[in-house]
């Protein structure tokens, strides 16, 4: 099958797609459920006290914003309401206070709606007696490491609260309305937790050993999709368990919304398996195979969608990847691309506990992280380095981590020395990668896809020579960028973020093939920059990032996470095709599969044509060739 087609036409086809509209760079506040203890159960110690301030440094703010809502759990032994005061408390001795909200009044409607009740729960959200609180106009600023403390009590009424006994925790009090804060209570929780509107990404991520029974806290989404990211390991003949916690509403106690099981043990059903499921009751359904992983790290990445309470994982070993050799990484749908809904409602009952059990020293999980839209760093060594038998970032993906106005969680996606479109002897090709079965690259949700470098680098350096022709340049260019839009369309159509970059200047060689090999790599910059335009997604232009004939350079490393930056998070996105191109003519001339319409189907059928560039006096046209069997 042949047809002409103007390059003005390729573009419509693309943007015609493009009509669907999805999310690009947002900066506006999300909630997140961020300090406090939250609502544990009421089996702890009852304090008595009054006239005094208690706060709780043991359970800081995770992340800073603006203060939105502050829940407290309390026994209720005659609510002395002469005087409430939220606080907002930093440092560790001398204490300053960061901001106040006087909640007298509302406390008290509050007492007035539920008097007397043997467990009182104070929401500043909540509306009593017609009285509501404005918090958020309170506009108390919190920094990660803040901590919340409250004063009451103005008389010598008795008043009584909950804690609950936690070693390792603290509640310190002082008499009076003060942050002084001098006396101490060891080993006691307050039952108190507080919501922070934030633009911060990463909310939370702590590096450690965690697989002693302890329970570890963590924040929350509570309005946005988001991922819990553990990377744990498990020795020979022991396994590890990570039960994720919510705290029910109804009698406050915590309830396991989902168990991810890693087992060497040599028993039942799970040996030699990662497993995903819903509750306590172990289910072989959303497994994988991972044997042979003994003693390496396995990052797991579940997803969480707030508004459906569906959850699902992709996992990868980044030091034994599951591949065709050493080299390989394998990113692994865990549940085979099935989600699993839980049920209980996220948005209301967030996941605040993981509690981490192993039956081994040796089995643990090392990094927990809490963050939304991590970026997907698609690639190869641009992205990805192998030092000391593991895969890691680097170059331009290591940059990103930090170089965005807010610190986000890099997913790698790359490999050193990975084409785009054959596989080598160690490693598969990216687009196989991407989405076939048991490679899953395109089943992470809500992540930001950055394609860096093109990709395609190796693809062009191994691919084009002095010998090469023009037409052998133009093929290359259009097949390498047809591969690339068509994974990038893949993800723009599943809802998330996309980023194309182009190929900086490749010198490493010189003569004719130097000049064979950028006319290649300029092809496919300018399609991908149609191609950017037509999808509306960021073009990020790298061609002059400094390199050292190949790789950037330290400060080109910074200077291309810059670009990427710039390019999308200014929602601009640049027409390549310029003014007065007609680019609005001809529409039915894109409906390239003949069914009447311009839709993905016929982007389908552009990315798997070959495309080759041909000089026409009048103007530039492409010629397709279906190359697929």
């Amino acid at each position: 099958m042949k047809r002409a087609m103007n390059f003005q036409i390729a573009g419509i086809i693309l943007l015609m797609i493009a009509e669907i509209h999805y999310g690009a760079y947002d900066d506006s506040l999300v909630s997140v459920l961020s300090a406090g203890h939250g609502l544990a159960a009421v089996n702890g110690a009852a304090v008595a006290g009054y006239n005094s301030t208690y706060a709780d440094p043991g359970h800081p703010f995770t992340c800073g914003g603006l203060l939105s809502r502050v829940r407290i759990r309390m026994y209720n032994g005659g609510m002395d309401t002469t005087r409430f005061k939220i606080k907002v408390i930093r440092g560790s001795g001398p204490y300053a206070l960061v901001g106040e909200i006087d909640a007298t009044e509302h406390m008290a409607a509050a007492q007035t709606v539920t008097p007397d009740t043997t467990r009182f729960n104070y929401d500043t959200s909540a509306i009593y007696d017609g009285l509501s609180l404005d918090v958020e106009g309170a506009g108390i600023i919190v920094a990660a490491g803040d901590f919340l403390g409250f004063t009451v009590g103005s008389t010598a009424a008795e008043i009584s609260f909950v804690f609950l006994a936690d070693s390792g925790n603290i509640l310190i009090r002082s008499t009076g309305d003060t942050i002084t804060l001098d006396g101490a209570y060891a080993n006691m929780a307050l039952n108190m937790e507080a919501t922070v509107k934030t633009k911060e990404y990463a909310v939370y991520n702590k590096s450690g050993s965690f697989g002693d029974g302890k329970t570890i806290e963590i924040p929350a989404f509570i309005d946005q999709n988001y991922y819990i990211i553990v990377k744990h390991k498990v020795s020979d003949g022991d396994n590890l368990q990570i039960a994720a916690k919510i705290i029910k509403n109804t009698d406050a106690e915590a309830t396991v919304a989902w168990t991810l099981n890693q087992s060497y043990d040599g028993n039942r059903d799970d040996d030699n398996k990662l497993t995903l499921f819903k509750g306590t009751n172990f289910s072989d359904t959303c497994s994988q195979p991972v044997a042979g992983q003994e003693g390496n790290t396995i990052t797991s990445h579940i997803w969480h969608n707030v508004a459906t309470n569906d959850i699902d994982a992709v996992f990868v070993n980044y030091e034994n990847g599951q591949g065709l050799g050493s080299g390989d990484i394998r990113h692994m749908n865990l549940t085979k691309r099935e989600k699993i809904r839980l049920t209980r409602n996220l948005s209301t009952e967030p996941i605040r506990r993981l509690a981490i059990t192993s039956t081994g020293e040796n089995s643990l999980a090392t990094q927990i992280t809490v963050c939304r839209k991590p970026i997907l760093a698609l690639g190869d060594s641009f992205c990805s380095a192998r030092i000391s038998n593991a895969t890691i970032l680097s170059h331009v993906g290591n940059k990103l981590q930090t170089q965005l106005t807010e610190d986000r969680f890099v997913i790698n996606g790359g490999i050193s020395g990975n084409k785009v479109l054959t596989n080598y002897i160690t490693h598969t090709a990216l687009f196989n990668r991407w989405d076939s079965y048991g490679w899953d690259l395109i089943s992470y949700r809500d992540v930001v896809a950055v394609f860096v470098n093109g990709p395609g680098l190796n693809d062009v350096a191994q691919g084009i020579g002095g010998s090469s022709t023009d037409q052998d340049c133009y093929s290359l260019a259009a097949l390498l960028a047809g591969t690339i839009l068509r994974m990038a369309g893949q993800a723009k159509q599943a809802g998330n973020d996309v980023v194309l970059c182009g190929q900086t200047a490749y010198t490493a060689h010189t003569g004719i093939e130097l000049i064979q090999e950028q006319k290649t790599q300029k092809r496919i910059n300018d399609l991908l920059k149609a191609g950017a335009y037509t999808l509306n997604v960021p073009y990020v232009d790298s061609w002059s990032v400094e390199t050292d004939g190949t790789h950037p350079t330290s400060a080109g490393d910074a200077d291309y996470a810059e670009r990427i930056r710039r390019s999308y998070e200014s929602n601009i996105i640049l027409n390549p095709f310029g003014e007065g191109t007609g680019i609005g003519d001809g529409l039915l001339q894109a409906d390239l599969n003949g069914d009447g319409r311009v839709d993905l189907a016929d982007l389908t059928v552009f990315a798997s044509e070959w495309l080759y560039q041909e000089n026409v006096t009048g103007g530039i046209y492409l010629q397709t060739e279906r190359f697929l069997p």
